[in-house]
């Protein structure tokens, strides 16, 4: 399962309160993700553009400790400022509600380590499934995320 399709899957199980930004090479400033903060934050104030990238995460952090939300940086180096967001981490890191997704980031402070799936988190990917047949798909794909992406309840 690749980077995209796991954000997908996060952004999908997290809910309504989400704000994802693209760092595409070609597309990614200032200016695009004020937009995409403050299309988020200030519903009613159009064409704001923060001065620079800390204003805008100073303002970002600062409300994480007012609401929970998750925040989805995909490509976060095509930004150029990923040691500036993990300034910002370590000082909210006890008073933050916001839960932050970066992908593509150069730092390794804050490295999840993703292993193999457990049964019960696997058996997610085909609730639809029988015990028996969850069973027995566990014990022919384990619990490797791509290829229990794979599963097809249309296929036998």
């Amino acid at each position: 399962m690749g980077e995209t399709s796991l954000i997908d899957r996060i952004i999908n199980n997290y809910g309504s309160k989400v704000i994802r930004y693209e760092c595409i090479l070609s597309y990614a400033s200032l200016d695009n993700l004020s937009k995409c903060v403050t299309d988020y934050f200030l519903e009613d104030i159009e064409n704001y553009v923060f001065d620079s990238y800390k204003s805008l995460f100073q303002y970002v952090f600062d409300k994480s400790t007012e609401e929970s939300f998750l925040l989805v940086l995909d490509n976060i180096n095509a930004l150029g400022c990923a040691d500036l967001i993990q300034e910002f981490i370590i000082k909210y890191r006890n008073r933050s509600k916001m839960k932050l997704v970066m992908s593509d980031c150069s730092f390794t402070d804050y490295l999840i380590r993703l292993d193999e799936l457990d049964f019960e988190t696997a058996s997610q990917f085909y609730p639809e499934y029988s015990l028996s047949d969850r069973l027995k798909i566990y014990s022919i794909f384990g619990g490797n995320p791509f290829f229990n992406s794979l599963t097809d309840s249309d296929k036998t």
